[in-house]
């Protein structure tokens, strides 16, 4: 029979919610160059392989089939001058123009120039690396809006969803 120090010792103490960082790059145009995340909720993003299913002799055989791949949802913690969410807000704007509804102009070739990759690190209660995940070809789909509202305190935060090619890790 195993002891409860024999399960503390093969368990190693788990893994916790609030041990990440998520780094990552902006596209050169977008001029707010934040190097500082206040990113308070990520996830390790899943993917799903679909499945292909084929009749045959009355019954079906299954075969992998394409892999898709969900948004990444963040919560970014909202700065004093709201630098995050505008260079958020400028990433979108680089690749379709609130006015024109063009790619912008400062994107020198294609809407890949606004692609950039993001990594989002699980940590350890020592802050040691346990999971490391690179979201490749990172984009902004939506930037939630920041909320003001007089019933509540606490800071400021606003969602956004991030698509991508693939991850790695």
């Amino acid at each position: 029979m195993a002891s409860i120090t024999d399960f503390i010792s093969a368990f190693k103490g788990g893994t916790r919610k609030n041990r990440f960082v998520v780094t990552g790059t902006w596209p050169s145009n977008v001029t707010n160059n934040i190097t500082t995340y206040h990113i308070i909720s990520a996830s390790l993003p899943s993917s799903d392989l679909g499945v292909v299913s084929v009749p045959h002799r009355g019954r079906f055989a299954n075969f992998a089939g394409d892999r898709t791949y969900e948004p990444w949802d963040i919560t970014v913690l909202d700065d004093t001058n709201t630098s995050l969410w505008h260079s958020f807000q400028e990433w979108q704007k680089l690749i379709n123009e609130h006015v024109s509804n063009l790619r912008s102009t400062n994107i020198t070739d294609s809407f890949a120039d606004a692609k950039r990759n993001w990594t989002v690190k699980h940590l350890d209660h020592n802050g040691n690396v346990l999971k490391t995940m690179t979201l490749v070809g990172c984009w902004p789909a939506i930037v939630n809006p920041i909320d003001f509202t007089m019933t509540q305190n606490g800071y400021n935060a606003f969602g956004v969803q991030i698509n991508y090619d693939y991850f790695t890790g």
